[in-house]
């Protein structure tokens, strides 16, 4: 251990130069982290909400995809 560091791993989905498509990342519940200058959100809830069973299989096409399945809330 260096100095009683305490470390944590998350595992993130990052998805970079989304300035175009920030509205529906954010929608989809992905947070902007500006230390990377990307859009974040969890391996294991990306999984979940596509239905995938491997990381690999995450693509911005199936991100996006699923984006246009939700149900869009009229705010009139």
């Amino acid at each position: 251990m260096f100095g009683g560091s305490d470390v944590h791993v998350y595992v993130q989905v990052l998805i970079y130069n989304s300035y175009a498509i920030k509205d529906k990342l954010r929608e989809l519940d992905f947070r902007f982290d500006t230390e990377r200058r990307a859009w974040t959100r969890g391996v294991f809830e990306v999984k979940r909400i596509l239905e995938l069973e491997d990381h690999a299989d995450i693509t911005l096409d199936k991100i996006l995809a699923y984006y246009e399945t939700m149900p869009q809330v009229s705010l009139i």
